[in-house]
């Protein structure tokens, strides 16, 4: 039940509703704002291309589960992680767009550093040891992040 529980999208929303709750700084850019909305956007949309090309190679996309299939196209040719990815780049757009630009490099810090222990890790782990050397080829040529 409680891997059900610990999900990256539930990560995320925590620390966006920490955003929400914390106090605004001023003296942000005006350009910030803009900047932010559309980086959150690009973060949707690269998210949601991850998730139709997990579909695609008919594997999940949730975590602690085990793949089917090693998906190396679209945007895990960029990325290895381009859901996490994602969800870093929503919270820094949305951080941005609320004027959390002083917050937003220490939220940023912890969601990367609770996606890769929590998630990342343990499904490099599983991937390495269901798809060996297809997957070490992979991680030569594809960052973790971007």
């Amino acid at each position: 039940m409680l891997k059900w529980i610990d999900l990256p999208p539930l990560w995320l929303l925590a620390f966006l509703v920490m955003g929400w709750l914390l106090p605004v700084m001023t003296g942000a850019p005006a350009w910030l704002e803009p900047l932010g909305g559309a980086l959150a956007l690009a973060g949707v949309v690269f998210a949601v291309w991850a998730v139709m090309e997990m579909g695609r190679a008919r594997t999940t996309p949730i975590p602690h589960q085990r793949a089917t299939a090693l998906v190396t196209s679209g945007p895990f040719a960029w990325s290895r992680n381009p859901i996490y990815t994602a969800d870093l780049a929503i919270l820094l757009g949305v951080y941005a767009w609320w004027g959390q630009w002083v917050w937003a490099p220490f939220a940023f810090l912890a969601l990367q550093w609770i996606l890769t222990k929590r998630f990342i890790e343990p499904e490099e782990a599983r991937l390495r040891e269901d798809f060996g050397i297809a997957f070490g080829d992979w991680c030569s040529k594809t960052r973790r992040w971007l």
